[in-house]
C-alpha cells in the first residue's frame, strides 16, 4: 500500500494520509462473542516519539546482528508489531510500547540457536537509545526493558501491555509451524483460534513499517 506524501521527504507517520478506499493493516473481523475494542489512545507526548520511529528503526537496523535473518529479523518484528496492535485493540495495552517491543526484543540476538541473553541485550539497546531517540519516561522504559528481557522465558502476565507483547511474539512461532497452547498465553485474544489463523496469514502478507507506523499514529 502506498501513502500520499512527498517521495523525497522522510516518512512521517503522524502526517501521512492513507488512500480513502483502503484502511491500512486492518485487524481481522472480531467474532461477535468478543468484547468491543478498547484500544488505548496515544499519550500527549507520544506523537513526537511516533514521528521518530523511522529514525529509531534505522538505528536498530544498523546495530542489530539479527535484522536480516528470516527467523528473527525484520519480517518477524513486523508480524509481532501487527499481532501486538491487534491484541492491544482488544485489551487496551500501551500500543507504542508494543511496537517498540517488536523492534527491540530480538534485535540483539547473536545467533539463530540458544541465546538466553538476547532479550536483555535488546532492552539495554533501547535504554541506550532512550535519551536521544525514544524519549520514554522511566516507568515505560523500565517496562520495555523488562518485556524484552523476559520475553523468552515462558512467563505470562495479567498486565495488558506485557501480555500483548509476549503473546504477539509467541503466536508468531507459527513461522516454525508451532502452535502455542492457550495456557502459555496471557491474553484472551491470543487464545482464540481465529487469531492463530490470522497469524498464519501474515506469513505470506506481512504489513510494512509504514503501514504499522500509520496504524499506530491513527
Amino acid at each position: 500500500m502506498s501513502y500520499i506524501r512527498d517521495p523525497l521527504a522522510p516518512f512521517n507517520p503522524v502526517n501521512a494520509v492513507a488512500p480513502a478506499a483502503a484502511k491500512p493493516n486492518a485487524a481481522p473481523a472480531t467474532p461477535a462473542t468478543a468484547s468491543a475494542p478498547i484500544a488505548s489512545a496515544l499519550g500527549p507526548g507520544d506523537a513526537a516519539i511516533v514521528e521518530r520511529l523511522p529514525a529509531i528503526l534505522d538505528a536498530v537496523r544498523i546495530l542489530s546482528p539479527a535484522a536480516g535473518t528470516l527467523a528473527h529479523g525484520e519480517e518477524h518484528w513486523r508480524r509481532v508489531a501487527t499481532l501486538g496492535l491487534n491484541i492491544a485493540e482488544a485489551n487496551g495495552a500501551d500500543r507504542l510500547l508494543v511496537v517498540l517491543f517488536a523492534m527491540f526484543h530480538d534485535a540483539m540476538r547473536f545467533n539463530l540457536g540458544k541465546d538466553d541473553d538476547h532479550g536483555m541485550r535488546g532492552g539495554f539497546l533501547a535504554a541506550c537509545m532512550n535519551a536521544e531517540l525514544l524519549g520514554l519516561d522511566e516507568e515505560r522504559l523500565d517496562k520495555l526493558d523488562m518485556v524484552c528481557r523476559d520475553h523468552s522465558i515462558g512467563s505470562t502476565s495479567e498486565d495488558p501491555t506485557i501480555g500483548a507483547c509476549w503473546d504477539a511474539d509467541r503466536v508468531d512461532l507459527i513461522r516454525f509451524d508451532r502452535a502455542v497452547e492457550g495456557i502459555y498465553m496471557s491474553t484472551l485474544a491470543a487464545r482464540e483460534v481465529w487469531f492463530q489463523r490470522h497469524a498464519r496469514t501474515l506469513l505470506t502478507g506481512t504489513p510494512d513499517w509504514e503501514q504499522i507506523f500509520y496504524r499506530l499514529a491513527h
